[in-house]
């Protein structure tokens, strides 16, 4: 059995961290708008009426990978991805989908994929 300071004691000696979300990561910057959801009452009826975009990023030794997927809402059909190791790289496939007229694109919450929806990025 071995105590958890001598433990952290070891780690700390030989340049070891843990690996775990830091405190007060999730924190909006000040400043910055609330948007409305447009998606509120809205009968969701046929494909192509409503997208989804959604954005994570996956933990490497030496950094992440993002992906960032676009789907239909009613079908659950993935129309597009892109994997990169680059926020920059992987938001370009949400800047550049091609919405059908009429449609709707549900940014999932996601602060990075909200800006590019009502900031003017997407088309």
């Amino acid at each position: 059995m071995v105590n958890h300071k001598r433990a952290a004691r070891l780690m700390a000696t030989d340049g070891l961290e843990a690996i775990y979300p830091k405190p007060r990561m999730n924190l909006s910057t000040p400043g910055h708008g609330i948007y409305p959801y447009l998606l509120t009452g809205l009968v969701i009826e046929r494909a192509n009426q409503v997208w989804m975009t959604d954005i994570t990023y996956i933990r490497m030794r030496k950094g992440f990978l993002y992906l960032a997927a676009i789907m239909d809402w009613l079908s659950r059909y993935v129309l597009s991805w892109s994997l990169s190791n680059t926020l920059d790289a992987a938001l370009e496939l949400v800047g550049g989908a091609p919405l059908q007229p009429g449609g709707a694109l549900n940014p999932g919450g996601s602060p990075p994929l909200t800006m590019i929806i009502w900031i003017g990025i997407m088309p």
